[in-house]
């Protein structure tokens, strides 16, 4: 059988492009934008939080104050992904999250004071008193009290299991941390559930915690987007779920060194924004596609070599 062995060659170099720049089928997905393990990949979040005073605790001034058994709700949109920026405005889609914490009464919210003693711990100008909070997930009963059905948030995995977070890739680009917080939740968790976080009870290091105002009024008497000096998040948690493409995640996430700020939008109903930079190891995994491809493309080159020595 006579072969023709230009037509081959056009192909076989067809195909092989096509396996080789299969990536650019994944131009928008976020998965080619993270490192390989060992090296960490570094995802930085964008936040909007509200709390919900379960107890109706307030201050002299009539503003909501923390206490153990308050609901914080955060509704994140992540800004970067190793220093690319995605979502709206850009090539690549959107990483957004829910994330639903209580308020820990082991250990309970404590006083602490930065140097010198008193309501000054923010420092500078801003005189605000500064209180260490740590989380843990919701119950199934906390729902109710949330007044939201966070059930219905990733496969129904936000209450009573140790789920804290989760995480949603979405092509449509719609996030605003801006809107209101029905928006906020619609546009976070419209996407493919891509991970999810949770805090391991069972004798891990896990755990979730802010050095923030007491009194959500000091957020409110400071000027649009102004940083609370001083303050923190830290995060140490364990990804519970994964379905991400190209992706097999490592279960430890950790992130720190981030700050809380006043809201842009008050009306809005956030009263809280934070940036918290998140760590995690994942492995990339070529998908079977891009494998069949590059696998054709091969063959296409083998079998244009054996007509050439035939």
């Amino acid at each position: 059988m006579k072969i023709n062995t230009m037509k081959l060659k056009m192909l076989s170099s067809a195909l092989m492009i096509a396996g080789l720049s299969s990536g650019a089928v994944h131009a928008l997905p976020l998965a080619p934008l993270f490192n390989s393990a060992p090296t960490a990949t570094l995802l930085s979040d964008n936040s909007a939080e509200f709390l919900i005073n379960v107890d109706g605790s307030t201050s002299a001034g009539g503003t909501p104050t923390v206490s153990a058994g308050d609901l914080l709700i955060a509704i994140v949109g992540i800004n970067t992904i190793e220093g690319t920026t995605i979502g709206s405005g850009t090539s690549y889609n959107e990483l957004t999250a829910l994330n639903a914490v209580k308020v820990s009464s082991t250990p309970p919210p404590a006083d602490i004071d930065f140097a010198p003693a008193g309501p000054d711990d923010s420092m500078g100008s801003q005189a605000i008193d500064l209180w260490q909070f740590a989380f843990e997930p919701l119950a199934a009963t906390d729902a109710v009290a949330a007044g939201f059905n966070f059930s219905d948030f990733g496969g129904g995995q936000m209450t009573g299991d140790g789920t804290i977070t989760v995480v949603f890739e979405d092509a449509a680009n719609n996030y605003n941390r801006d809107g209101t917080i029905a928006q906020g939740i619609t546009s976070a968790t419209d996407g493919d559930l891509r991970f999810a976080i949770g805090l391991d009870a069972t004798g891990s290091s896990d755990f979730f915690s802010a050095i923030a105002p007491l009194d959500i009024g000091d957020f409110l008497a400071l000027s649009s987007v102004t940083a609370v000096d001083n303050s923190n998040l830290s995060l140490d948690g364990t990804i519970t779920f994964q379905d991400f493409p190209g992706l097999v995640l490592n279960n430890d996430i950790t992130g720190g060194n981030g700050g809380l700020s006043s809201s842009s939008n008050v009306a809005g109903g956030f009263p809280i924004f934070d940036n918290l930079d998140f760590t995690v190891n994942a492995t990339l995994v070529p998908e079977p596609g891009s494998l069949a491809l590059i696998g054709m493309g091969l063959l296409g080159f083998g079998a244009m070599r054996r007509a050439k020595r035939s």
